[in-house]
């Protein structure tokens, strides 16, 4: 009997490892990975809150297969900004293909060029430099 557990462990647990590494190759950036059992939810919620106070996200399975991912609030709201961000540096990216752009040197040109360009107040003063003369 114990070989029969000891074989039934180990392919859990080779199938667990196996996802843990397929879940974290999903990302850029790694992060512990946690895998519990869907039962942990209502049978032993400390332990899920114990990982939330860490900001763990926790992937729960149901019949051994991936079904949900909890997350606290504050990894949800940080992951809402940086798909926010995300979204922005694609609406960039694809105006810079785009050629929507003006050149650095073109830009500082046409500033300079309008600073340097006489305003009414420059004509007011040259004109009433010349009357007090």
């Amino acid at each position: 009997m114990k070989v029969i557990a000891d074989c039934a462990f180990k392919r859990k647990t080779e199938k667990s490892e196996n996802e843990t590494r397929k879940i974290e190759g999903k990302g850029k950036r790694k992060m512990k990975t946690i895998i519990r059992p869907l039962t942990d939810l209502s049978k032993n919620m400390s332990v899920i809150d114990s990982y939330m106070k860490h900001n763990t996200p926790v992937f729960v399975t149901k019949g051994g297969a991936s079904y949900m991912v909890v997350l606290s609030h504050q990894q949800y709201e940080r992951m809402q900004e940086e798909i926010a961000f995300l979204k922005r540096l694609a609406v960039a990216d694809a105006e810079s293909r785009q050629r929507n752009m003006v050149d650095v040197d073109d830009l500082e040109k046409d500033i300079s060029d309008i600073l340097e360009e006489p305003t009414n107040d420059d004509f007011i003063n040259s004109d009433s430099d010349a009357i007090q003369r």
